[in-house]
């Protein structure tokens, strides 16, 4: 859901690029826990001013280990943040198993 509001918002910021590449990374890497951890991280970036670079240039052409150690550096820059991605995950993955339960 997180990652709709965000290419939303890409759109509404004429962000057309960073949308596009977004999508692309999202299909690379859908269904796992790098894609929920990619969309907090870009929000911040947004949201922070942060050069986009990384985001419509570089992490493109990253394997998914080199994506991983991307996103574990990232997160060394704030634990606050690096907690509530975290419990998104969990409560991702919880909805998941309880959706499919019922």
């Amino acid at each position: 859901m997180l990652e709709g509001i965000l290419l939303s918002e890409c759109e509404r910021l004429r962000q057309r690029s960073l949308a596009n590449k977004l999508i692309s990374l999202f299909r690379q890497f859908g269904g796992t826990e790098l894609r929920l951890k990619l969309v907090w991280l870009c929000w911040l970036d947004l949201m922070t001013g942060n050069c986009l670079d990384d985001w419509t240039e570089n992490l493109k052409r990253k394997s998914e280990k080199e994506l991983e150690e991307w996103i574990i550096n990232r997160q060394k820059q704030s634990a606050a943040l690096t907690d509530l991605m975290d419990q998104y995950v969990l409560l991702s993955y919880r909805t998941t198993v309880d959706d499919k339960r019922t």
